[in-house]
């Protein structure tokens, strides 16, 4: 239920207009897929078959991609991220 809502949170705050740069006709198509093993990559064959949405830059920031894909089965939502970053750090 949490996932569900920050699925929500991130797609609801994208701004419209860097929407409609980002999809074609300002409309997000999520396809439907059975429920599969989440591994962390994008091996299994339903995120093979899912095309990339590519999020905007904002004005100012530097250029590192930013992208995601997005599922949805009878039992939930699934997400995977890809973004690039100049430094990542963990302590």
């Amino acid at each position: 239920m949490i996932f569900t809502r920050l699925i929500f949170c991130l797609l609801t705050s994208i701004p419209e207009v860097a929407l409609s740069q980002a999809v074609p006709n300002s409309i997000l198509r999520i396809k439907f897929s059975t429920d599969f093993e989440v591994t962390g990559d994008t091996n299994s064959g339903a995120w093979k078959n899912t095309p990339w949405l590519i999020l905007p830059h904002r004005e100012g920031n530097k250029k590192y991609e930013t992208k995601t894909k997005l599922l949805y089965s009878k039992t939930g939502i699934y997400g995977i991220f890809y973004c690039e970053d100049e430094k990542i750090v963990s302590t």
